[in-house]
């Protein structure tokens, strides 16, 4: 837990966003696995009486219907399904415990709302993310869904068997959709302490890197011996208690002469700026980095992948309300008939 580079909060969100979209693209896939008509596959061979299998398909608003009669009674989508649901509460996971950390008083640089917390039963001052916990109980139990589906599946063959149901699906449905809804809330009133972040950032030589990516480009060194130059800048400045902006021209002569022998002639304003975190952010140059531009880039980009994924929910969701009405309508003119 040591320091490493600058981050954006925003560009860790995005992340998380494109982690949990993966998972509904490849949920949608195995929607259109799952959602096959099995109607007259009729214990694995068919069935002698004339079912109209393309009619039955539109009226219970299947995408497709299964072409193998023997598959009509497979049941591994389940494992598929509750395998990529897993996936998702882990990523639920990593997000609820770094929020847990980061909110924690030796850090303080978010702070869970009221509503989501608890106290403790012995010690008033405690404030704690009760949120959180549930998440994070939830997702680690949702680690062995995979397998008990597997196991309830092992063996089966073709064969009629007392237990065929895969249990944990129903579970795993409710679990991950509760677990989504809360973290949702948690994120929507999620307090950020920027002052404290700021604060952090520019203390503990984040952005020592920098400095050694300056000595390579503009004093033509090694990244290499740039590296250890740095190395002894930093070692001096911890020694004489100097932070990051108060770093002298002096203070990287003496660390290069240790060194490597000689003084680099780098200026105090060239030193600041290349440590000063704001300047570092704004000098990432590679697509999806933390510079500013990128950011508002992938954040458009969500916000029309949004659009565009709960458009196509409403469109499934309508398909399931047409083949209603037209199964009702169905069913009465059979009964009138």
């Amino acid at each position: 837990m040591q320091h490493a580079q600058p981050w954006i909060f925003g560009h860790y969100l995005l992340s998380f966003f494109q982690e949990f979209n993966r998972d509904f693209l490849s949920l949608t896939e195995t929607y259109s696995r799952t959602n096959m008509n099995p109607l007259g596959t009729a214990a694995l061979v068919g069935t002698s009486w004339p079912l109209d299998r393309d009619r039955t398909t539109e009226l219970l608003a299947f995408h497709s219907m299964i072409d193998n009669s023997k598959l009509g009674r497979e049941e591994y989508y389940a494992a598929e399904l509750v395998g990529m649901l897993s996936i998702t509460m882990s990523y639920l996971n990593d997000l609820a415990t770094e929020l847990q950390v980061w909110s924690t008083y030796e850090f303080r640089l978010v702070e869970i709302a009221d509503e989501y917390c608890g106290s403790s039963s012995i010690m008033p001052q405690k404030k704690n993310p009760a949120g959180l916990e549930r998440v994070r109980t939830v997702c680690r139990d949702s680690t062995t869904w995979l397998a008990t589906a597997l196991s309830s599946l092992n063996g089966l063959g073709t064969g009629d068997t007392g237990v065929r149901e895969v249990s944990v699906v129903d579970d795993a449905l409710e679990l991950t959709s509760d677990m989504l809804n809360l973290m949702s809330g948690i994120l929507d009133s999620l307090i950020l302490h920027e002052d404290r972040m700021r604060e952090l950032v520019g203390k503990n030589w984040s952005t020592a890197n920098n400095l050694a990516d300056f000595l390579v480009r503009e004093r033509e060194l090694s990244y290499r011996t740039a590296h250890h130059v740095v190395a002894r800048l930093v070692a001096i400045a911890v020694e004489e208690a100097k932070e990051p902006m108060e770093t002298t021209s002096e203070m990287v002569d003496r660390a290069a002469k240790e060194t490597i022998g000689r003084t680099l002639s780098v200026t105090t304003e060239e030193v600041r700026n290349v440590l000063d975190p704001s300047i570092f952010v704004e000098t990432r140059a590679t697509k999806g980095s933390i510079n500013p531009n990128e950011i508002e880039r992938m954040l458009k980009e969500a916000k029309e992948t949004l659009i565009n994924e709960r458009e196509w929910i409403s469109k499934k969701r309508d398909i399931v309300t047409n083949a209603s009405e037209k199964l009702e309508k169905a069913m009465d003119s059979i009964i009138s008939s």
